[in-house]
């Protein structure tokens, strides 16, 4: 599994189980990518359409973010960015200026990643889970 921290947030990849997504071994790879906060609440995918082409993009937030009073929302943070490579794909991350993290997965090689699935993080479970494929 590699990780990324930026922020408060930590950013995982690992490879998938891939009997659970694939008919043929070579037929595809998956990776799981697992994103969590250190406010300790659960992190939701906003739903803001970013990325586009053989792009990949997510635009997270938490629970605790969304619930600051607008007073907060005023204060800006230092923007950082941080880059994964792994098995021939980018994950490419930015905590903005708001504290939400930008999340950008692209292939290095022809093709672009597909989009298996993806899970907020509810109860117990605080983390974001999306599973991609190449």
């Amino acid at each position: 599994m590699s990780s990324l921290s930026i922020g408060n947030w930590t950013v995982s990849v690992k490879k998938s189980d891939e009997t659970e997504y694939v008919r043929k071994p070579d037929e595809a790879k998956h990776y799981d990518i697992i994103v969590s906060n250190s406010d300790d609440s659960c992190v939701l995918d906003s739903e803001r359409t970013i990325g586009g082409g053989k792009i990949l993009g997510y635009y997270l937030t938490t629970e605790k973010l969304n619930a600051e009073p607008v007073i907060n929302k005023n204060v800006k943070s230092e923007k950082i960015q941080g880059m994964l490579v792994i098995d021939g794909f980018k994950v490419e991350v930015t905590n903005d200026e708001e504290k939400r993290l930008r999340l950008f997965v692209s292939s290095t090689s022809e093709g672009g990643p597909e989009h298996i699935c993806s899970t907020n993080g509810t109860g117990n479970y605080k983390e974001f889970d999306v599973t991609i494929g190449f």
